[in-house]
């Protein structure tokens, strides 16, 4: 059961602290991670809405196709451009978590499995 007196020592000090931290320290830490990825979507969504909706307030004061178009060439530019930055710092954000959350929870899970035998 005990490799060597300090894992005894180390076992009836504190027997409840050591495997529930181990468990819950991973849930704690992707549910901040997975706050911080919603309020990130959210940000997007919101100024995304907002640069369309100045967009097409500009667009409906155009007189001509030309300006029209070139307007719509540069909005979606534009969106793209944002579009594929947010995924980068989202993609980031989700490996971030990954790997805040997986390696803790497999080396935790046979510590706490074997601390209560």
């Amino acid at each position: 059961m005990f490799n060597n007196f300090q894992d005894m020592q180390r076992f009836f000090s504190d027997p409840f602290a050591s495997p529930f931290e181990g468990l819950t320290k991973p849930t704690r830490e992707a549910a901040v991670k997975f706050g911080a990825i919603t309020a990130e979507a959210t940000d997007y969504t919101k100024k995304s809405f907002e640069k369309g909706q100045a967009h097409f307030e500009k667009l409906a004061g155009v007189k001509s196709p030309e300006e029209a178009f070139q307007l719509q060439t540069s909005f979606a530019r534009s969106a793209y451009d944002d579009c594929i930055g947010r995924i980068e710092k989202i993609t980031e954000m989700y490996s971030d978590l990954v790997k805040a959350a997986v390696p803790q929870a497999d080396n935790s899970l046979p510590k706490a499995a074997t601390k209560g035998r």
